[in-house]
């Protein structure tokens, strides 16, 4: 019954993260002027990669996983990419900027309608 009572709110609050994760990966975007793009499998860095894919990906038991084990492979690639061409200060002083702005200008109006949703009967 008090699930019931407190879906709205719930369901607001889960609009609202959802919506501050895609801004901060929006912003990623925007600051990442280069995406990555696997490499060709037949370069040094596409061979290292299949056989790193290979060795973590070929056991019994992740046979049945294997797109996912080779997504976790090449996750942790991807994100070294990003982590890379972030390096920069200034970059990450941008994004706290960014952040500071966007709390400051829609924090107190995304509470004030979380907290409406939960008090609604």
């Amino acid at each position: 019954m008090w699930l019931k009572r407190y879906k709205e709110g719930f369901d607001r609050l889960a609009i609202v993260l959802f919506v501050a994760v895609a801004v901060c990966f929006g912003l990623i975007h925007l600051m990442v002027s280069e995406t990555y793009i696997a490499p060709a499998p037949e370069s040094a860095e596409g061979r290292a990669l299949a056989a790193e894919v290979e060795r973590k990906c070929s056991t019994e038991e992740g046979a049945v996983f294997v797109f996912l084990c080779r997504e976790e492979v090449t996750a942790r690639r991807r994100l070294t990419h990003y982590r890379d061409r972030l390096g920069s200060s200034q970059a990450g002083f941008l994004v706290l900027i960014a952040a500071a702005g966007l709390v400051s200008a829609l924090g107190y109006r995304a509470y004030r309608w979380v907290r409406v949703g939960f008090t609604q009967k």
